[in-house]
């Protein structure tokens, strides 16, 4: 016998759903694919497609090959050089990998087709590198018109700002998609 009152045991409250583990697992197995592919392909297309994307602009840039990793020296209007060090941390790419990381712990267990979360964690990695690339290009157009101290204030300014654009809107997008789809699904059935 329940000791819960009559009233409280109807059916009106919402049944825990299980976490869907297949799914859950696939996508880590997706986001730890993603992260390797990151540091060993995606930073050197994101670094190939800002050189390409200020060469358009005639902005003069040098690739450089350093220890810590890739850098474009970046010859100033004033006559300077700015050096540009795309690491992962400024590249976006860390900011990619913790979405896709936020994308899977919080929507790949949820009920709804496994395509579906999968396509949306897809176009959420996209535009992640679009948004990098537009954020690296607006680092260097700035250190180009005026110098490295405008530079570290527009890149510090707009690091968490953009990424933050960018993030929300696709995880939510992408949410309420997988959650219609399976209404949808439901209702059909």
């Amino acid at each position: 016998m329940s000791l819960r009152p009559q009233s409280l045991q109807s059916s009106s409250f919402p049944q825990r759903e299980r976490p869907q583990l297949l799914h859950l697992m696939v996508g880590v197995a997706i986001v730890a694919f993603l992260a390797y592919l990151s540091v060993h392909l995606f930073q050197f297309l994101l670094h190939e497609a800002l050189v390409q994307v200020l060469s358009v602009g005639q902005i003069p840039v040098v690739k450089l090959w350093t220890p810590e990793g890739l850098m474009l020296n970046v010859r100033t209007l004033v006559g300077t050089d700015a050096q540009i060090a795309l690491t992962p941390q400024y590249s976006g790419l860390l900011s990619i990998i913790i979405f896709s990381l936020l994308f899977v712990f919080l929507t790949f267990p949820l009920r709804g087709p496994l395509w579906c979360k999968i396509l949306w964690l897809s176009l959420g990695n996209g535009v992640g590198l679009a948004w990098s690339l537009l954020r690296l290009s607006v680092g260097a157009l700035v250190a180009y018109h005026f110098g490295c101290e405008a530079f570290a204030v527009a890149s510090f300014i707009t690091g968490p700002v953009v990424d933050f654009l960018w993030t929300v809107p696709v995880w939510s997008l992408g949410l309420s998609f997988v959650i219609s789809t399976e209404r949808k699904r439901i209702e059909a059935n």
